[in-house]
């Protein structure tokens, strides 16, 4: 459940929540004696469209507010 959290929270960018009762911090748990899981993310695609829209348009915002 744990890697299930937390490869959600890398993959979608929301919080998710992991709660761990106070009773099992002294319980061995199987996956912490063997080798690590191995574990990747695809890398996020982006609208680079977009971006140069929003970029343009915080620039053109920036420029024209009043100080």
């Amino acid at each position: 459940m744990l890697d299930t959290a937390i490869s959600t929270t890398l993959k979608e960018s929301k919080p998710v929540y992991i709660s761990i009762s106070c009773n099992l911090a002294a319980i061995p748990y199987p996956t912490f004696s063997r080798e690590p899981v191995p574990f990747s993310l695809s890398p996020k695609l982006s609208n680079q469209m977009g971006l140069e829209a929003v970029v343009e348009a915080a620039a053109d915002f920036h420029g024209n507010m009043s100080v």
